[in-house]
């Protein structure tokens, strides 16, 4: 039994200026005992001994844009506002016995290029991406990365990616070596010196686990490098994080085109961390999203292939605390 679907590619909407060439691709998927190829067109054509079941077929090519999306990620290089990405409309895929005998069931969309740049596009890394679907970390961080790749609005684009640094910042503390701010001693004297009302206030904050000597672009810096061995300077991880605070706190204006160039330095580190976190063994990748994070986990993946997406709710409440 074989399955065809025609992927599209674009530059969410942007006119489209690039154009990619490679020759037809094919990898055996063993996990689900399906052949895939990706001819260069990018047309998918997915093959079985037997019939698949429709929401194993609208896993494997979600899994399929997602993984190519990654890839596209980390080829670009024609840096702006939009970013390359694939999709599909499940509306266009077909079917055929094993004779070869298929029917259409709607008009195929093939994409026209306004064609600017042709770039060579390599599938090196694509059995890095497909391959991890069933590891639940690897899985958001990838649909994360495809959601600020696919969305419209710089700002969703930021918050989706810097999601991703969230969520290691709050599960990935624990495995640095840190100081807290205030000693024993001091803890001790707020306790025996004020009111009930100052005092729990005050020992909250001083016990908080995030309340040390090194500051929050510190802690990160030291995240990165001893949990997952990138190195990045603390002069981009500030920028990082100021960033942020100024989107979320909507205090002051942001320069789009200083905006566009964080987010594509982000989106850079995010996908060293998607990388690096692949090939850490399966063991030291169960925890969840940072608690109070309002993200739609059963959704957004599905959704992004429609309307734009960005994290479903976030309030400062909900996110580790920007400390300066």
């Amino acid at each position: 039994m074989a399955y065809s679907i025609q992927l599209i590619f674009e530059h969410t909407t942007k006119p489209h200026t690039v154009n990619y060439v490679f020759e037809p691709f094919s990898y055996e998927d063993k996990e689900n005992g399906v052949t895939l190829t990706i001819n260069n067109d990018w047309l998918l054509v997915i093959k079985k001994n037997e019939p698949i079941n429709n929401s194993k077929l609208r896993d494997i090519i979600e899994n399929v844009c997602l993984s190519l999306s990654m890839l596209l990620a980390q080829q670009n290089t024609v840096i702006g506002k939009y970013h390359p990405n694939i999709s599909f409309d499940i509306t266009t895929l077909k079917s055929y016995d094993e004779k070869g005998n298929g029917k259409d069931t709607s008009s195929v969309y093939r994409p026209t290029y306004e064609v600017g740049v042709t770039l060579q596009f390599a599938f090196e890394n694509f059995p890095q991406f497909y391959s991890q679907v069933g590891t639940k970390e690897f899985y958001v961080f990838k649909g994360l990365i495809y959601a600020a790749l696919r969305s419209r609005d710089t700002k969703s684009k930021y918050f989706n990616l810097f999601t991703i640094i969230e969520y290691i910042e709050e599960k990935k503390l624990g495995s640095i070596t840190t100081t807290k701010l205030f000693n024993d001693k001091e803890i001790k004297f707020i306790e025996d010196n004020f009111s009930d009302s100052k005092k729990d206030r005050l020992l909250q904050l001083m016990n908080d686990k995030k309340t040390t000597r090194a500051c929050r672009k510190e802690k990160l810096q030291m995240i990165l490098s001893e949990c997952y061995d990138i190195q990045r300077n603390k002069s981009d991880l500030k920028a990082f994080i100021d960033n942020r605070n100024k989107l979320f706190h909507g205090k002051q204006e942001v320069d789009e085109a200083k905006l566009i160039e964080l987010i594509n330095n982000l989106l850079g580190l995010c996908l060293d961390v998607l990388v690096a976190e692949s090939n850490m063994p399966s063991d030291k990748k169960n925890f969840s999203m940072p608690e109070g994070a309002k993200i739609d986990g059963e959704t957004y993946l599905s959704a992004s292939f429609g309307a734009d997406i960005c994290v479903t709710k976030i309030s400062d409440d909900s996110l580790p605390s920007a400390n300066k």
